[in-house]
């Protein structure tokens, strides 16, 4: 299952490959880039990426909109996503999208900021983490 393009920044979620599919030249047995995902890291202020799961996203206006449910990877580009589950949905009808890294901002210690809104994060894709449009494969 693909997706189009990405726009304004946001994550589209692709086909996902099958590990020796994707490149291993400076990527680790994930596909990801190690240096990519310190850099990341380091831009966040976290030891390991791993530590942003179950932050908090809000908006420009410090409004919560979700939380960081789990780490992903685009498999055809490699950038690492964020799985966010949004706010105000009921369990039946629950939503998780997904955007890149490069959107948020840390602003505490639990708490991330994105430039982008809950309407636009509910526009987006459902991100089912059982149909295999992403791998969860990310560096700890």
């Amino acid at each position: 299952m693909a997706a189009g393009p990405a726009s304004s920044g946001t994550a589209t979620t692709t086909t996902t490959t099958s590990s020796s599919q994707t490149k291993s030249t400076a990527s680790n047995k994930d596909g990801v880039d190690p240096a990519m995902a310190n850099e990341q890291a380091r831009r966040l202020g976290v030891e390991q990426l791993k530590d942003l799961e179950n932050d908090s996203l809000v908006d420009s206006q410090g409004k919560v909109i979700g939380e960081v449910d789990r780490l992903g990877r685009d498999s055809a580009s490699g950038d690492i996503l964020l799985v966010i589950g949004l706010e105000g949905i009921t369990e039946e009808n629950m939503k998780e999208v997904a955007i890149l890294i490069q959107d948020v901002t840390k602003i505490g210690e639990d708490r991330l900021q994105t430039t982008l809104t809950k309407t636009e994060l509910q526009q987006k894709r459902d991100i089912d983490p059982w149909d295999g449009a992403y791998s969860q494969n990310v560096p700890k």
